[in-house]
């Protein structure tokens, strides 16, 4: 497996980055990827995934209603699947759910969404009562979690959600007026779903042991502030697809370790290097260091009601 090396500031993106730029052939290494990472809160949970780290796990280990494809375009007919092309090879992609949007005469706008048949990694089968549940909770004010203010489009934000479960397979939720990039919220963690009788347990989210997902990896192990184990949900509908069996992240805020590591051959990838190694290590590692450029939206907030003039 070759190693590779990585400076990203767009940490919003490391997961592909990591699978996607460690080779080997689907399927033919056994050894697991091994990752130095900045570390995660001590909550593996959708609700309190603050940080880019934080959602970065929970897209490993949780699937969003709606996926993308190679260009970033959602799929809306995950079910039978659409076959876009791209670089002109023709690709087909399945996804967890359907999309129906409707326009209504009020200036409503309903989206109706049938889920694919999926489970959570303890075999019970992941319902549109899922999401209800989630959504209402992660917007509800008594909860005061940090992204709760997504949800601020949906009728009756924040406490009384238009979002409801017809039955098992089919969701329905009114968002108040035209939103172009509402089906590309939910990739967001805070709209990935969670079950009531789960969440009933305060640690769920703290204990491999009772830590319930639908995603492409579970939780295998967990030694806080040291190594996070995942290994691929076999109950997962696209487990074949999944060419790692097994992710270790070891969790560092050392730049210094993480490169040790990383020159060692212990960890094949690494999310930070120490600022004053930059110029050497693009010359020792032409192929493998990446400086990867942000993208964000920053803002100043002046106070207009002070006079805080230095004259």
């Amino acid at each position: 497996m070759k190693k590779r090396l990585l400076s990203v500031l767009l940490v919003g993106a490391l997961a592909a980055s990591m699978l996607v730029g460690c080779g080997g052939s689907a399927g033919s290494d056994e050894k697991p990827l091994v990752v130095g990472y900045s570390n995660f809160s001590s909550k593996f949970s959708p609700f309190f995934a603050e940080t880019a780290y934080d959602q970065d796990a929970q897209t490993m280990t949780q699937v969003p209603l709606l996926t993308n494809d190679r260009q970033g375009g959602m799929i809306y007919k995950g079910i039978e699947g659409e076959t876009i092309s791209y670089n002109g090879t023709d690709y087909t992609y399945y996804g967890p759910a359907n999309v129906v949007v409707t326009e209504n005469e009020d200036g409503t706008v309903t989206y109706t969404y049938t889920l694919r048949d999926m489970t959570w990694s303890d075999g019970q089968p992941v319902t549109a009562k899922d999401y209800e549940f989630a959504w209402k909770r992660a917007a509800n004010e008594e909860n005061a979690f940090d992204y709760g203010y997504m949800f601020e489009n949906v009728v009756g934000y924040p406490n009384d959600l238009a979002v409801t479960a017809l039955d098992d397979k089919t969701l329905e939720v009114t968002i108040a007026n035209q939103v172009a990039y509402w089906n590309e919220l939910l990739a967001f963690p805070t709209f990935f779903p969670v079950r009531e009788d789960v969440v009933a347990n305060e640690g769920w989210n703290t204990d491999p042991s009772t830590y319930v997902c639908n995603g492409m990896y579970t939780m295998d192990s967990w030694e806080h502030n040291s190594v996070i184990t995942l290994k691929k949900n076999e109950n997962h509908p696209d487990a074949a697809e999944g060419t790692m069996p097994t992710l270790k992240f070891y969790l560092s805020d050392d730049a210094n370790n993480m490169l040790t590591n990383f020159k060692n051959g212990e960890w094949k990838l690494i999310d930070d290097v120490p600022t004053n190694e930059m110029a050497a290590l693009k010359q020792d590692y032409p192929d493998e260091f990446v400086v990867a450029g942000q993208i964000g939206t920053y803002y100043v907030c002046w106070n207009i009601n002070e006079d805080l003039r230095a004259w």
